[in-house]
């Protein structure tokens, strides 16, 4: 946004950002660390939040439970999965 609104306020941003998720065009994805995180894609779907580096990634899995999840996750990914 920055680089075609050089002069808008990181209020204005966030004030768009809740507006959009009031009129139901986005999501907001609170964090553990205090952050909200803004979402597009408005249809259900999970999230993978990194506590290392902070990245979000949407997960496209079809599973039944979030244990399916959290097993398949354990097998393919060297971290430590804590939820």
């Amino acid at each position: 946004v920055k680089k075609e609104f050089p002069n808008i306020s990181l209020g204005t941003v966030y004030r768009n950002l809740n507006l959009l998720t009031d009129i139901g065009e986005a999501i907001k994805i609170s964090t553990p660390d205090g952050g909200d995180r803004f979402d597009g894609r408005i249809e259900p779907h999970n999230h993978f939040l990194c506590e290392e580096c902070g990245r979000l990634l949407d997960l496209d899995l079809d599973m039944k439970s979030i244990e399916e999840v959290n097993c398949l996750a354990g097998k393919n990914f060297d971290g430590a999965i804590t939820s």
